[in-house]
């Protein structure tokens, strides 16, 4: 059991404080995973609420960055993605994927490899689907912090 909830009662601050936790609430929170379909790197989002998800029916650009998360007890690679909408909102949907997991680190030398990805959008009524490319300098990144983490041998 978690340090956490060594005592019979554990405060907000606490649970703040851990960042294995704190990983895992953001991904609940969010509803975020990356899934690989048939060679391809999707990675899925529950929107709430609904009018943010409708912005997302027309981006214009995605960026991604990706920063190598060192800690002991989750080592991870974060991959933030923003997301600028023809309507002008740039909306940000974060991701970490542990390094410790083949299926998480084969996600990601997949998407070093290819280069491309897909993001699914879903809430009550809208299911929407995006591809997106790595520009150069993103691809570039995501090496670097693959080979950082002693990952994505690809």
């Amino acid at each position: 059991m978690s340090r956490i909830f060594s005592g019979p009662k554990t405060l907000l601050a606490e649970l703040d404080d851990d960042a294995e936790l704190a990983v895992a609430l953001a991904q609940i929170e969010s509803g975020c995973v990356a899934h690989r379909a048939d060679g391809e790197c999707v990675v899925i989002f529950k929107e709430n609420p609904e009018e943010e998800a409708a912005a997302l029916l027309a981006p214009e650009k995605i960026k991604t960055e990706f920063v190598l998360v060192e800690r002991a007890e989750f080592p991870s690679v974060e991959m933030d993605m923003e997301i600028e909408t023809s309507g002008g909102a740039r909306l940000l949907r974060r991701y970490f994927f542990l390094t410790e997991s083949p299926d998480e680190t084969s996600f990601l030398d997949a998407l070093r490899e290819r280069g491309v990805f897909f993001l699914v959008f879903f809430g009550a009524g809208l299911k929407v689907g995006v591809g997106a490319e790595l520009e150069e300098t993103e691809r570039k990144s995501l090496e670097r912090v693959l080979a950082e983490a002693g990952v994505g041998t690809g």
